[in-house]
């Protein structure tokens, strides 16, 4: 249940396939799903629940939409750097005119996740800091330099305390979830971008996530991409 500190009426919930905004009052967001806060002022309560919000529901892209003419504080600006995550910034002279399309859009095209962003969130949403090296080395989509300076062994032995994926699958996760923000693009697209056939990229999606390739293409944050793969890998089936 969401959490009664949160104050929901200062936030909107957009959940795939993205088209409106919820409200969200006692329901748990699936992976993929972006929680919005409007500020129509300076005030900074709904920067303080959408930080609240986040605490509970990890795996939800934040987003802020602002008034562009206000200026705003150094209390504002402090309340924003405690939102955890990789939050993206919309500016409107009407903040809650944005729509679903405007929203997404800043969702997607905020920085590509780096390696240290995702190993993080992994190490966190599993309880492993300690294995924040471990993470990076195998889920760095650049080359095996770090993870090859591993003995093999050791890595899956570690990683065994996130879930069943192997140093392998974890790589694998790593380059969909940097592919997660990519919009309207096809398989094929998708799949040359990393590096394989369109029959490995499918088998990939089926694997590590559980989804088809249009499930995929319709998740538009990478947040939600690596919640879906730490369920996966702890999952039994």
């Amino acid at each position: 249940m969401l959490p009664a500190a949160c104050q929901i009426d200062l936030l909107r919930l957009l959940r795939p396939p993205y088209q409106c905004f919820d409200r969200s009052i006692g329901v748990i967001p699936e992976p993929g799903s972006v929680i919005v806060a409007t500020c129509d002022g300076d005030s900074v309560k709904p920067v303080e629940a959408l930080a609240r919000f986040l605490a509970a529901f990890r795996w939800c892209a934040p987003a802020l939409v602002v008034d562009s003419s206000v200026h705003h504080g150094a209390d504002f600006l402090s309340a924003t750097r405690q939102v955890r995550g990789q939050l993206a910034v919309l500016e409107r002279n009407r903040p809650h005119d944005v729509t679903p399309v405007e929203v997404i859009h800043a969702i997607r095209h905020r920085p590509p996740p780096d390696v240290q962003l995702l190993a993080q969130y992994v190490a966190r949403a599993s309880g492993n800091l300690a294995l924040l090296s471990d993470l990076v080395a195998v889920l760095d989509t650049s080359g095996y330099s770090q993870a090859q300076s591993r003995p093999a062994s050791t890595l899956r032995l570690h990683l065994r305390r996130v879930g069943r994926f192997s140093p392998i699958d974890w790589r694998r996760v790593g380059m969909l979830a940097s592919l997660a923000r990519v919009p309207d693009q096809s398989c094929e697209s998708l799949s040359a971008a990393a590096g394989v056939e369109a029959r490995t990229f499918r088998r990939w999606v089926r694997d590590m996530l559980h989804y088809g390739p249009q499930e995929f293409r319709a998740v538009a944050t990478w947040e939600g991409i690596l919640e879906r793969a730490i369920g996966i890998s702890q999952s039994t089936g």
